[in-house]
């Protein structure tokens, strides 16, 4: 009975240590890096915030009066195709940025955040959190004040945004 459980699990070390030739094939791609393919299309093109500043920079009052600062790239006409006046939202709150400059640029091997999405039909707000950039109060990172603010932004963002 020793002698047949010996060779029960040498015969399943040999088996997962040398699959079966049928298991060792390549895979359908031959190896190739898989590379997704974008299934939407580039419409428009990308207004930054300081083409209308009264629109797309915005001061939000938190629960304390501290100003909080709102930056929106929104959307524009590209080609003769043009954005609804009305369009969602992606919010980036972040204590590394000045204002004008995108957080996520884009390099080589990514796209331009907010080109990317804008050409969708997103608006990207940017917030500088905080006590950074140009918002006013002191940094207090992952503090009720900061969860507060998001919540102002968010409620600007849904209901008084002008997209």
């Amino acid at each position: 009975m020793r002698a047949h459980r010996c060779f029960v699990a040498a015969a399943l070390v040999a088996g997962l240590l040398y699959p079966s030739a049928a298991l060792a094939v390549s895979a359908p791609d031959k190896g190739k890096a898989w590379s997704p393919k974008v299934k939407s299309e580039a419409l428009y093109g990308s207004k930054p915030p300081s083409e209308d500043p009264d629109v797309q920079q915005h001061f939000v009052e938190g629960h304390d009066g501290t100003q909080l600062y709102v930056e929106t790239w929104l959307p524009e006409e590209l080609n003769g195709k043009v954005p609804p006046k009305k369009v969602p939202t992606i919010l980036i709150m972040t204590p590394y940025v000045s204002q004008g400059v995108e957080e996520y640029p884009g390099n080589a091997t990514t796209p331009n955040f907010v080109e990317y999405f804008n050409a969708r039909g997103y608006a990207v707000a940017q917030h500088h959190v905080r006590g950074t950039g140009e918002s006013g109060g002191c940094l207090e990172q992952t503090s009720t004040n900061q969860f507060k603010d998001g919540a102002a932004v968010v409620e600007y963002l849904g209901k008084e945004a002008p997209w």
